[in-house]
C-alpha cells in the first residue's frame, strides 16, 4: 500500500505543493508585518473607528467597577495604560495610507481627549492649508479643544452637518458633547445611544474567561497526579506515536492538503464578487473540502489497517466524558498563556495588530453569515488544523525527532501559516505546543480539537459582545 501511495504522490506534485505553501505563507507573513495588512480589511477606517471607540468605552466601563473588579477586568481584558498610545499608532498608520479626512479627525479627537493638545494644534494648522472637508473639520476641532468656552452662540458659523461624516460612536459623541460644552448651549444634539460597552458585558466575558481558566487549573491537578502514577491512565485513543507510515509519504500528503486548502481559499476568494457569496461561506466550504481531502488521503495513503476508520485511528470516537478534563486543561492553559504573552508584548511595546483578530463578518455580518463563520471557527477549522498539524505533521516528525523538537516544529509551522505578528505568533506557538503534548499523552486528537474550538469561541464571544453593532 505504501509503495502504491508513493507512486501516486508524484515528486512533481509534491514540489509544486511545497512551492504553493511556502509562497502563500511568506505572503501572509509579509502582509502581516507590513503596512499592507490594512488591505486585509474591506473598510479599515470604519473598522478602526469602531475598535478604538469600543476600547475607550471599555476603559470607561471598567472604571465604574470596584477596585478589585477594575484590577481583575484590566488583567483578563489586557486593558493597560498603553491602550491609548497603541490606538494612536494604529490611527497614524491608517492616516499615512489614506486620504480620508475622517481618519485624521478621529485621530485628533483621540489625542485631544487624552491631553495631547499640541499635536492637535499642529494637525489643525495643517488642515487649514488643505482642501476638501479639512478646513471645516479644523474649525470644529479648534472650537472643541483649542479654545476657551464661549458664552455666545456660534452655531451659526459652524457646519454642524459635517459631523455626520464621522462614524456613529465614541468619536462623534465626544466631539459633539465637547462642542455643546464650549458653545454654552444644547444647539448641537449629543449622541443618544450612550456607551455601547457596559459593565454587564464586561462581566459576562470575564466570567467566561475565568470559568475556562479555573476549570483548567482544577483539571490539571487531577491529570498531573495520574501522569505521575502511570502515563497509561490518561490514554484515550489509538494514535501510534511514532506512526507506522512512511515519512516521505506523510509529508507529501501534508503538503498536498495544505496546497489544496490554500489554493481553494485564494481561488474562491477571487471569485467572490462574481459569485455573490460572502467570506463565511467560502471559509466553511474550504474547510469542509480540506477535511474531506485529508480523510481521503489518510485512508488511501497512510492507514494500513483497513478495518479501522480515520476517526477511530485518531481517537475521535472517544467518550466525551473522558475528554472533558483534558479539554479544560488545554483551553485554560492556552488562555493563560495568551494573556501572559499579550501582557509581555504590551510591556515590550509589541502589541497584536488589530487586523490580526478583527473579523468583519462577526461584527457586521447578517445572522446567516455569523452562523456560518462561527461554525467554521468553532467546528470545521479546529478539525482540519488539528488533523493536519498534530495528527499528520507532529506525528510524522516524532518518527525522527524527540517530542520537544517535533512539537515545536509543528507549532512553528502552525503559527507561520496564519501570518500573524510577533505576539500572535508566540500565542499560536504556545497553543500548538500544548496540543502536541495532549496528543502525545492521550493518543487522541479529540481533546486538542475541542479545546481549539473552545478558545476560538472565546475569541468570537469577545468580538461579538464588544464590537458587534
Amino acid at each position: 500500500m505504501d509503495v502504491t501511495a508513493r507512486r501516486e504522490l508524484s515528486k512533481m506534485g509534491t514540489v509544486l505543493s511545497a512551492i504553493v505553501v511556502l509562497a502563500v505563507s511568506l505572503a501572509g507573513v509579509w502582509m502581516s508585518w507590513s503596512s499592507h495588512r490594512l488591505g486585509l480589511v474591506a473598510n479599515p477606517a470604519a473598522a478602526l473607528s469602531l475598535i478604538v471607540g469600543r476600547i475607550m468605552e471599555l476603559r470607561d466601563a471598567i472604571s465604574g467597577g470596584s477596585p478589585w473588579e477594575r484590577q481583575l477586568y484590566s488583567t483578563l481584558l489586557v486593558s493597560t495604560p498603553r491602550d491609548v498610545p497603541i490606538a494612536i499608532k494604529w490611527f497614524e498608520e491608517l492616516v499615512a495610507s489614506s486620504d480620508e479626512a475622517t481618519a485624521s479627525v478621529e485621530l485628533a479627537i483621540l489625542e485631544a481627549e487624552n491631553g495631547l493638545t499640541q499635536k492637535v494644534a499642529d494637525r489643525v494648522a495643517a488642515w487649514n492649508r488643505l482642501g476638501g472637508d479639512f478646513p471645516a473639520f479644523a474649525e470644529l476641532i479648534e472650537l472643541a479643544y483649542l479654545t476657551t468656552p464661549d458664552s455666545g452662540n456660534r452655531t451659526n458659523i459652524l457646519d454642524s452637518t459635517i459631523l455626520e461624516q464621522l462614524e456613529a460612536g465614541w468619536f462623534r459623541d465626544h466631539l459633539t458633547a465637547r462642542l455643546v460644552t464650549m458653545l454654552g448651549n444644547a444647539a448641537l444634539p449629543v449622541g443618544d445611544q450612550g456607551p455601547r460597552v457596559s459593565l454587564t458585558l464586561v462581566r459576562i466575558f470575564v466570567g467566561a474567561t475565568l470559568l475556562i481558566v479555573i476549570t483548567g487549573l482544577l483539571s490539571m491537578a487531577s491529570i498531573l497526579a495520574r501522569l505521575r502514577s502511570d502515563s497509561t491512565h490518561v490514554t484515550l485513543g489509538k494514535i501510534l506515536i511514532p506512526p507506522a507510515w512512511h515519512t516521505s509519504t506523510a509529508f507529501a500528503v501534508a503538503l498536498r492538503c495544505a496546497a489544496v486548502f490554500l489554493l481553494l481559499g485564494i481561488g474562491v476568494g477571487f471569485l467572490t464578487p462574481a459569485l455573490m457569496i460572502g467570506e463565511p461561506l467560502i471559509l466553511t466550504t474550504v474547510y469542509a473540502v480540506g477535511i474531506a481531502v485529508l480523510f481521503s488521503l489518510y485512508r488511501k495513503c497512510l492507514l494500513t489497517n483497513l478495518d479501522e476508520t480515520v476517526a477511530e485511528a485518531f481517537g475521535l470516537t472517544v467518550s466525551v466524558s473522558r475528554v472533558v478534563p483534558w479539554v479544560a486543561v488545554l483551553a485554560g492553559a492556552t488562555t493563560l498563556g495568551d494573556l501572559a504573552i499579550l501582557w509581555l508584548g504590551d510591556l515590550l511595546g509589541v502589541a497584536v495588530h488589530w487586523t490580526e483578530w478583527f473579523l468583519e463578518d462577526l461584527v457586521w455580518g447578517n445572522y446567516l453569515e455569523l452562523g456560518l463563520l462561527l461554525f467554521a471557527l468553532i467546528v470545521l477549522g479546529p478539525i482540519f488544523e488539528e488533523l493536519l498539524f498534530r495528527g499528520l505533521i507532529f506525528a510524522t516528525l516524532r518518527q525522527r525527532f524527540s517530542f520537544g523538537v517535533a512539537a515545536a516544529t509543528s507549532a512553528a509551522l502552525f503559527s507561520t501559516v496564519h501570518g500573524y505578528g510577533i505576539a500572535g505568533t508566540c500565542a499560536l506557538l504556545w497553543g500548538g505546543f500544548l496540543a502536541a503534548w495532549s496528543v502525545e499523552k492521550t493518543k487522541s486528537l479529540l481533546p486538542a480539537i475541542i479545546a481549539h474550538g473552545v478558545n476560538n469561541l472565546l475569541m468570537a464571544l469577545g468580538l461579538i459582545l464588544f464590537l458587534r453593532v
